[in-house]
């Protein structure tokens, strides 16, 4: 059963910590360097979702805004963000649906009116943000090693 509300602060955290290295903004790694330098793998596109994404990480229809993934000591974090066509509670009800139908399970939720943050946990640990931009719903996965 979801915990709702809890977790807003170590979720915020979590965003925070990871965005830069989604984004490709590491610390020491400028326009002469490689992700080589301090021992990662860093990909992302605009429009597309990494060639190696999880198949077993249900996503919501939509165009696909960007996407991106980054290695270090062998274990692989995605991020995709897709914009989508529904409305934020509709969106949400559509992740919910299909990881519910994937087999993951639902461990934490924060759902209002201006968007949502669901945790998950199967194959892979899952958060995903559903949220407003630009009067448009984007829908925002950050997927890394099951726990």
């Amino acid at each position: 059963m979801p915990r709702e509300g809890r977790a807003a602060p170590i979720v915020l955290a979590h965003l925070l910590l990871t965005a830069p290295l989604i984004a490709g903004c590491v610390p020491g790694a400028g326009p002469g360097q490689s992700g080589e330098v301090i021992g990662l793998d860093i990909r992302s596109g605009q429009g597309e979702i990494p060639a190696d994404f999880p198949d077993s990480v249900p996503l919501v229809p939509g165009e696909v805004r960007n996407g991106g993934a980054v290695t270090n000591a062998g274990e692989t974090t995605w991020s995709v963000t897709i914009r989508s066509e529904a409305s934020i509670a509709e969106s949400t009800a559509q992740v919910r649906d299909g990881f519910a139908a994937a087999d993951y399970e639902e461990t934490l939720a924060t759902t209002s009116a201006d968007g949502a943050t669901l945790l998950y946990s199967g194959e892979h640990s899952v958060m995903v943000s559903v949220s407003a931009e630009g009067g448009q719903t984007e829908v925002t996965y950050v997927v890394g090693p099951a726990d």
